[in-house]
């Protein structure tokens, strides 16, 4: 299982069209054999930054994202944005399972 975790603190002005570009390609992603979680979230510390976690099954199916055309898509927009701070880290998970944290 592959884990993708980043964070990037954006321009707030290009807030909004982030917004919209996620919205167009969180549904294409999810959709896609091999992917088990695609969610962005925006920090409530720091508001103008941008959490991603991805999950796949494994590494032929990250890669096969890599290559459909909204992941292109996404990409060249996204690369108009200005952007700081960016942090990209990949995991190499063996396993899943429920948790529930101790009381």
């Amino acid at each position: 299982m592959i884990l993708i975790v980043a964070r990037y603190d954006m321009r707030h002005a290009d807030r909004a069209a982030m917004i919209e570009l996620i919205c167009e390609v969180a549904p294409k992603t999810r959709a896609e054999p091999g992917c088990l979680a695609f969610h962005f979230g925006w920090d409530a510390e720091a508001l103008d930054r941008l959490h991603l976690f991805e999950c796949w099954a494994d590494r032929t199916a990250i890669e096969a994202h890599f290559t459909t055309p909204h992941f292109h898509a996404f990409m060249d927009r996204y690369a108009t944005f200005a952007k700081q701070n960016v942090r990209r880290e990949r995991f190499e998970a063996a396993a899943a399972e429920p948790f529930q944290p101790p009381r």
